[in-house]
């Protein structure tokens, strides 16, 4: 198992090197720049200008800048922000917890919807339960999350009076976007269990433990439940650092502090280190999310085994 983990771990380094390449030329070849926002926001002069860039580097050629940025981030400095002056490292640090805490919510929810969802219609199959399951699997899947988020904030938020409509602070401020990111997750859970069990509950031991006469309850969560785990949690590996892309829409829509909308006004501002940060970031988690489903899978099926 040691000798997988460490070959995965060097297989990953080409990813993230790639994923490096293509968002540093991406933003370098987007219309405008940092310093037609300098100009605009505050009619400095095109030598202010000019000498801001020569102090962060900018007016070096693209392989030079490139270079110092690859040569900084192996130390784990993706430099400052060019608006704030601050370390990309310590904003990311100060706002990850609070991506962090959405997506787990996120995530709690969907399973608590998808699961149950998907075993009760398998073990219903063409019944009304497993058609209602699927409608509703099928609403979260298809409803896109600013819409269902802006939709909440209406009806919860501004009619209601129930739950606070945007920003941060206590539980209440989760529920509404938490919800909102986990929904459609919930519907891609929901009909892959399904899937799953319907596969797993029509194989040879499943119909042995119910000659042996076993309840249907014991051999629906004990023998068929198992085996349908193993592509529940690829989706679940994979959807975790889904959420963090997810994040960046939410955390825009309800006004909350994160690193999604950090990115977004990275972007806006043209704040290149920072949004070079935060894709980097999101590219190690799902790199990680995929090793980490890997090692999952032998600890739920043995006959998996990386030796």
């Amino acid at each position: 198992m040691r000798k997988y983990l460490i070959g995965r771990l060097i297989a990953a380094v080409p990813t993230i090197l790639g994923v490096v390449v293509i968002v540093f030329i991406a933003l370098r070849v987007l219309p405008g720049s940092v310093a037609d926002r300098l100009a605009a926001d505050f009619g400095m002069s095109a030598a202010d200008i000019a000498r801001l860039e020569a102090q962060w580097g900018l007016d070096d050629p693209i392989v030079v800048q490139f270079g110092r940025f690859v040569s900084d981030a192996a130390r784990g400095d993706f430099g400052r922000s060019i608006w704030s002056r601050r370390p990309v490292t310590q904003q990311i640090t100060q706002q990850l917890p609070a991506t962090i805490e959405l997506a787990a919510a996120a995530m709690a929810i969907a399973i608590l919807i998808g699961i149950p969802l998907g075993i009760l219609a398998a073990l219903r199959r063409d019944s009304w339960l497993d058609t209602a399951s699927m409608a509703v699997a099928l609403i979260g899947v298809s409803m896109p999350n600013f819409w269902l988020g802006l939709v909440l904030i209406v009806v919860f938020g501004a009619t209601l009076g129930w739950l606070p409509m945007a920003g941060s602070g206590g539980w209440q401020h989760l529920i509404l976007p938490a919800f909102t990111l986990g929904f459609s997750l919930s519907g891609i859970i929901a009909r892959l269990v399904r899937a799953a069990m319907l596969e797993a509950l029509s194989q040879d031991y499943v119909r042995t433990a119910r000659s042996k006469g076993l309840a249907e309850r014991l051999v629906a969560w004990k023998h068929a439940l198992r085996n349908a785990l193993i592509p529940v949690v690829t989706v679940l590996g994979l959807q975790i650092a889904g959420l963090l892309n997810g994040a960046v829409v939410i955390e825009t829509v309800f006004s909350r502090p994160g690193i999604g909308r950090m990115l977004v006004n990275g972007i806006i501002d043209k704040d290149f280190p920072i949004v070079q940060g935060v894709v980097i970031l999101v590219a190690g988690v799902y790199v990680l999310a995929n090793i980490v489903v890997d090692v999952l899978y032998a600890a739920i099926d043995p006959r998996i085994s990386y030796a």
